[in-house]
């Protein structure tokens, strides 16, 4: 609550089982607590026209569904004409100059500016209209999401915030936020939890949100938790910028 921005009134859709914690929390806890409506998509299959129902301004979903609709997108580019096809072409590459000006924070020039101007209009909004048009921000987790996959989105205007957690904590360690994001990245450490990283790269966690431990399985719980650090059994570094990186899990 105190890392991304909700305010009363916020519509979610929701389309995870509730029995997985990044569902419980993100998309359940975390939205009634800041008085946001929570709509529930009839199945996985109707999520596509159930969003265009809904118009939601948050929602929270794991990778594969990002994946999903990028592959929907360039699917549906198969059936355009040829003129068509370079006009959407040009326009994600605009997108894509485009956006790695906002991401430097840095003026992209008056030329790019209206090219810019022109892409939305001609293709930009009609994607994001495939969306119900009133996306402030999409939330990742569960699995990694790929860096070139949020990068395509936040070229065409969507932002994903990418974060990482585990059962065993709650789930979250940590998020990118709206004002503070790196794309390849699961973002800073939450208030709510400590990370260091162990010599062999594991990364390790302590805090009020780490489990008691596993129901009636106390060699499992020691194993998992050491001297009050949670082992993930994730691999990963922080960044130059404070950012946490995950690169690979331990067994493998």
């Amino acid at each position: 609550s105190q890392a991304l921005p909700l305010e009363e009134g916020e519509q979610s859709l929701s389309f995870l089982p509730l029995s997985h914690v990044f569902e419980r929390m993100a998309g359940y806890y975390f939205m009634i607590r800041h008085g946001a409506c929570i709509a529930y998509a009839e199945s996985m299959q109707t999520v596509p026209r159930d969003i265009l129902i809904v118009r939601p301004t948050v929602a929270a979903a794991v990778p594969r569904f990002y994946e999903k609709v990028y592959a929907k997108i360039f699917e549906s580019v198969e059936s355009f004409s040829t003129l068509k096809r370079k006009i959407f072409n040009w326009a994600i590459r605009v997108a894509a100059r485009h956006a790695q000006f906002r991401l430097q924070k840095k003026r992209a020039g008056a030329l790019l500016d209206c090219a810019y101007v022109l892409a939305k209009i001609l293709v930009l909004n009609k994607i994001k209209s495939q969306l119900g048009g009133r996306i402030r921000f999409f939330i990742s987790g569960g699995a990694p999401l790929a860096k070139e996959l949020a990068e395509f989105f936040y070229a065409v205007d969507f932002l994903i915030l990418e974060g990482y957690g585990l059962t065993e904590t709650s789930p979250a360690i940590s998020v990118n936020v709206p004002e503070d994001f790196r794309f390849g990245t699961v973002g800073k450490i939450l208030s709510c939890a400590e990370v260091r990283i162990a010599e062999d790269g594991e990364i390790l966690t302590r805090g009020p949100c780490v489990m008691a431990g596993y129901y009636k399985n106390e060699a499992a719980t020691q194993e998992a938790v050491r001297d009050g650090w949670f082992y993930t059994g994730d691999i990963g570094a922080f960044d130059e910028g404070g950012f946490l990186k995950i690169t690979d899990r331990k067994k493998d």
